[in-house]
């Protein structure tokens, strides 16, 4: 499934879009709608967001510190959204994960140079 498709099935106009590595990401501004497409090996993830929903979002980086070689290594990266009626749950995407991807190409400066053209999608 590329980008396009996932914006016709969700009945979207593509705004703004960026792809890097397996993952590409687009704002519909007239829909306030957030979409990550993402292709691994055996599937293909759509996750859209109502931004309408939302009062903030923050990346969150899951990381574990390698005492052999004193690095520390990215795990997992989130975008979780928190919502304006706390009876919801917030809802978190995944950009990484080592578990589903080799290796992070892009996937942490896509977000964080995105978080902010979210965050002005989101209700206010």
């Amino acid at each position: 499934m590329k980008l396009n498709q996932g914006l016709i099935q969700k009945n979207l106009k593509m705004g703004d879009f960026e792809s890097v590595g397996s993952i590409a990401i687009a704002l519909d501004t007239d829909s306030s709608i957030f979409l990550l497409l993402k292709e691994m090996e055996e599937e293909t993830v759509l996750n859209t967001v109502e931004l309408d929903n939302y009062k903030n979002c923050e990346i969150k980086k899951s990381t574990r510190y390698v005492e052999k070689t004193k690095n520390t290594i990215i795990e997992k990266i989130t975008l979780d959204f928190f919502p304006i009626d706390l009876n919801n749950e917030k809802a978190s995407i995944v950009f990484f994960d080592t578990e589903t991807d080799n290796g992070l190409r892009g996937e942490l400066q896509l977000i964080e140079k995105w978080t902010p053209k979210i965050k002005s999608g989101m209700w206010r």
